[in-house]
């Protein structure tokens, strides 16, 4: 009788929990927006992707969220990074197998130097017949006076640009306009200005002109006292600006690199869905941004076929060792994955 009492309070309590389970899950969030869909994970392949807080990186992060990086057998965990020179180092060491470094000299000179580390898949793509995520703005004010009607009138001003300054993209683009003009970058002043400040210094006179990359140009045009002089898509149509990198892990087992590129080019397929509610809500969710700025703001164009435009990134490279800061060029067949999608 006492065992039968023990086995019926253990029935009893059993069927409490079950009852306090069952109504606990009934009130949690089911349709969370970013929530990713069950998926089983005990056969995954574990994977560690560097990322930036930055509306291209979010691909990754929708990669992640709707279960294209599980469906290839990937359990890829993200890593938030501030900085995409953060990020070189550790695909190099294989503390990351993929990540969105940026496309410094320093990249390409530890290509060189024999660093197994390459380019894989696009991450920003300068399309000239969509928005431009790189613009030049300049106060109203100014460019109402006509101060900047002609790049001529370039000459002398202070430019302010994002940290990485003139020894990477922003000095490129930036030269690429002087020339125009029959000037260089020693005829104006790069100063480097943290995402942060940047507006401020251009509305207090700190800086005469913005080197502004999306969302900050919508931010700022938000207000009517800042406007577009030009932008990056303009000066360099077609260039593969960002990309996404493979480690050494990636380049050792080729079979994870199509696998990932798999999963990435179907979040590619949903981004250029477009501003749907699902997107913004994971982009939103990814940058810590708010959910109107992401969808006012220009998305960067990511080809949907996965090719990187390697002529673009040799003019960046010759462009890089002019100003000394290449010890010599990397050819594409060094510096890109080979057979992961098909190439320009």
């Amino acid at each position: 009788m006492l065992l039968e009492k023990i086995v019926t309070g253990h029935r009893n309590l059993f069927g409490v929990a079950m009852i306090t389970l069952m109504t606990l899950a009934g009130c949690m969030p089911i349709n969370s927006p970013v929530a990713p869909p069950a998926t089983p994970t005990a056969a995954l392949v574990p994977v560690r992707v560097g990322t930036l807080p930055f509306i291209s990186n979010a691909i990754l992060k929708l990669a992640e969220a709707e279960g294209y990086f599980a469906e290839q057998g990937l359990d890829v965990e993200l890593v938030l990074f501030r900085s995409p020179n953060e990020l070189t180092p550790l695909l190099i060491k294989g503390e990351l197998d993929a990540a969105a470094p940026g496309l410094t000299a320093g990249f390409f000179n530890a290509i060189a130097k024999g660093a197994r580390i390459r380019a894989a898949l696009p991450l920003t793509s300068f399309s000239p017949t969509s928005c431009s995520v790189v613009s030049y703005l300049a106060r109203q004010s100014d460019a109402a006076n006509g101060n900047y009607d002609s790049f001529a009138q370039w000459q002398g001003v202070n430019l302010g640009v994002p940290p990485a300054g003139q020894e990477g993209m922003p000095g490129y683009l930036t030269d690429m306009i002087l020339q125009q003009a029959g000037l260089t970058l020693k005829d104006v002043t790069l100063t480097p200005l943290d995402t942060s400040i940047q507006g401020e210094a251009l509305r207090s006179g700190q800086v005469d002109l913005l080197y502004a990359v999306e969302p900050l140009t919508t931010r700022l045009m938000s207000d009517g006292d800042v406007a577009v002089l030009t932008t990056g898509a303009v000066v360099a149509p077609d260039l593969t600006a960002s990309i996404v990198a493979f480690g050494p892990a990636f380049l050792d087992n080729p079979d994870m690199g199509r696998r990932f590129a798999q999963a990435y080019l179907k979040a590619v397929r949903q981004y250029r869905e477009g501003k749907t509610a699902r997107n913004v809500a994971i982009i939103a969710a990814h940058t810590g941004l708010d959910p109107a700025l992401v969808k006012a703001a220009c998305w960067v164009d990511i080809p949907p076929e996965g090719a990187i435009n390697a002529d673009s990134i040799m003019a960046y490279q010759r462009w890089l060792q002019a100003q000394g800061l290449l010890e010599q060029l990397v050819l594409p067949e060094n510096f890109i994955v080979q057979g992961l999608v098909e190439e320009n």
